[in-house]
């Protein structure tokens, strides 16, 4: 399983290097390919980018809509995404797999403004694959540094309305597997940006990660307990100015 979450800020796909980001074309490519966007204002140009670079790889688009077999005419052209707004779950499998689900669901939760608006929220795709439960989350939470109880609440809130028909899976917690991903927003506390700027240079980020609001509400089990989280060896990737490596100015 590869998981990809992208913040695309309004922009369009890239014209090159989405296969290298999906992984699909590597030695070990995925049996199943998960990408979740946020702040999509052109769906149809990613779905497009997408299929175009997943499918001569061998992948389809998951569908939440039926139960399709490869052998169904057209079957390509019936496969659907989820969105919620400008979120947006992409599931790809391999072909040769696509037999082997059954009970593909989705579930939409908005928790914006008045908790009806799409611009934040949470959109899930799940299905049953050889026995397995599985489910994609995308997320965005809410912005701002002096926000972290309300992105905690957001994800209680997805955690709490979103439900399944399946008679063994009711819930998003009642999946074997849950992988969850997105633009959750946490931010570092007590550091100010010099300081951020030059522990990033030094590649200290095991200082940073001390800083911030999710690994900290995570110890205190305030969000995503029993999660596991792969281990963080990059720098942040919030906020750089649109097309440089230069961090927002």
């Amino acid at each position: 399983v590869r998981c990809c979450t992208w913040n695309v800020g309004d922009e369009g796909p890239p014209e090159d290097n989405l296969s290298t980001l999906l992984g699909i074309n590597g030695a070990n490519p995925p049996d199943i390919l998960a990408v979740g966007l946020q702040e999509v204002i052109e769906p149809s140009d990613w779905r497009k980018a997408l299929i175009k670079h997943a499918h001569p790889a061998g992948y389809v688009l998951v569908s939440f809509k039926f139960n399709i077999s490869p052998t169904t005419p057209h079957f390509h052209n019936q496969m659907k995404s989820r969105n919620c707004w400008a979120i947006w779950m992409f599931v790809f499998i391999r072909r040769n797999l696509l037999s082997a689900i059954t009970n593909i669901e989705s579930e939409v939760t908005p928790v914006g403004y008045a908790g009806v608006m799409g611009n934040k929220g949470g959109v899930s795709v799940r299905f049953e694959i050889c026995g397995v439960n599985v489910i994609f989350l995308s997320c965005h939470f809410a912005a701002h540094a002096e926000r972290t109880q309300d992105r905690l609440n957001d994800f209680w809130d997805i955690i709490k309305l979103q439900s399944f028909r399946d008679d063994d899976v009711h819930t998003i917690l009642d999946h074997d597997y849950v992988f969850w991903m997105g633009d959750l927003n946490f931010r570092l506390d007590g550091l100010d940006k010099p300081t951020v700027e030059k522990l990033i240079d030094r590649k200290r980020f095991s200082e940073l990660i001390s800083h911030d609001q999710l690994s900290r509400s995570r110890r205190k089990k305030l969000i995503f307990i029993d999660f596991l989280e792969g281990d963080i060896d990059f720098p942040p990737t919030f906020k750089f100015d649109k097309g440089t490596d230069q961090y927002d100015s």
